[in-house]
C-alpha cells in the first residue's frame, strides 16, 4: 500500500530538487557574506595598515550573516509559486504537500545554516591565511561558543524570539503571495507589530483603569502591570507562538495549491 502522505524516498528527491534550484542564491549570498573580510584585505593593501581580524569581529559577520542569509532565503522560498506555469510544474511533482512543506522547511532552517556554518569557516580560513601573509596572526573564532555567549540570547529571548518569529511570517508569506511576496510580507509584519502595539497599549490602559477604580495606588498599578500582566513567562509565550502559527500557516498554504 502507498503512503501518500511521507516518503523517504520521495522527500529526498524533492529535497534535493530544491537544493539545486536554490544553489545559485545561495552562492550569490555567500558571496556577499565574504565582502567584509574582502574589504579588510582591499584597506590593507592601500594603507599597510592591516585591521585586526578579532574574534569579536568574526562573530559579529557570522551572526549578522546567519540572520540575514536565514531571512533571505524564507522571504525567496516556494519560488515555483511565482507564476502560474512553475507553479504547475511544481505541483506535478510527485511529492505530497507535506514533503514539498518539509523539505523546504529544512532547507532554509537547518540545511542552510549548516551549510552557512561550513562556508563561514572556509571563508575565514582563506581570508586570516591571507593576513597571515601581512605577517598577522589571528585566531578563528568557535560559532558555537559564538552563539552561546550572544548577548541577544543571553539577556534577550525576546528578541531572539522575534527573529525567529519574522523569519516564520516570511517563510509564511513565500508560500501564500504570488507576486512581490517579499514586500507584501514586510507590510504584513508592519501591521502585525502596529496592531500588537495598539493591543498593549490598550489593554494597559483598560487594566490600569480598573486598577484605579477599585482604589489601588500608582505604585501598585505599576507593580500589578509589570508583575501580573506581562509576567515574563506569558510574554515569552505570546512571542514564541507567533512562528509556530505561521509555520502552520505556510504548511497549510502549500497544501491548499495541491488541491
Amino acid at each position: 500500500m502507498n503512503n501518500n502522505f511521507f516518503s523517504l524516498r520521495r522527500f529526498w528527491l524533492q529535497l534535493k530538487r530544491d537544493m539545486v534550484l536554490y544553489s545559485r542564491s545561495v552562492l550569490y549570498l555567500y558571496a556577499a557574506m565574504s565582502l567584509p573580510y574582502l574589504f579588510k584585505i582591499l584597506f590593507s593593501l592601500f594603507t599597510w595598515n592591516f585591521p585586526g581580524f578579532s574574534v569579536f569581529f568574526q562573530s559579529q559577520i557570522y551572526l549578522i550573516s546567519l540572520f540575514l542569509i536565514i531571512v533571505i532565503l524564507a522571504a525567496v522560498s516556494f519560488k515555483d509559486f511565482r507564476n502560474d506555469l512553475s507553479a504547475q510544474m511544481y505541483l506535478l511533482i510527485p511529492s505530497s504537500a507535506f514533503e514539498k512543506f518539509l523539505s523546504m522547511f529544512l532547507f532554509v532552517f537547518v540545511v542552510n545554516p549548516v551549510v552557512l556554518t561550513v562556508a563561514f569557516y572556509v571563508i575565514d580560513i582563506i581570508f586570516v591565511a591571507l593576513a597571515a601573509l601581512f605577517g598577522h596572526q589571528f585566531q578563528l573564532v568557535n560559532v558555537f561558543s559564538s552563539l552561546h555567549n550572544s548577548v541577544v540570547l543571553q539577556t534577550n529571548s525576546i528578541l531572539f524570539a522575534q527573529f525567529v518569529g519574522t523569519i516564520a511570517v516570511y517563510f509564511a508569506g513565500a508560500a501564500t503571495f504570488k507576486k512581490d511576496a517579499w514586500l507584501k510580507t514586510m507590510l504584513l509584519i508592519f501591521v502585525i507589530t502596529t496592531a500588537f502595539f495598539w493591543l498593549v497599549g490598550i489593554t494597559v490602559l483598560v487594566y490600569v483603569k480598573l486598577l484605579k477604580i477599585i482604589g489601588l495606588s500608582l505604585e501598585d498599578v505599576v507593580v500589578g502591570v509589570n508583575g501580573n500582566l506581562f509576567s515574563s513567562w506569558i510574554v515569552e509565550l505570546a512571542y514564541w507562538s507567533v512562528p509556530v502559527v505561521f509555520t502552520i500557516i505556510a504548511y497549510f498554504k502549500v497544501k491548499e495549491k495541491e488541491v
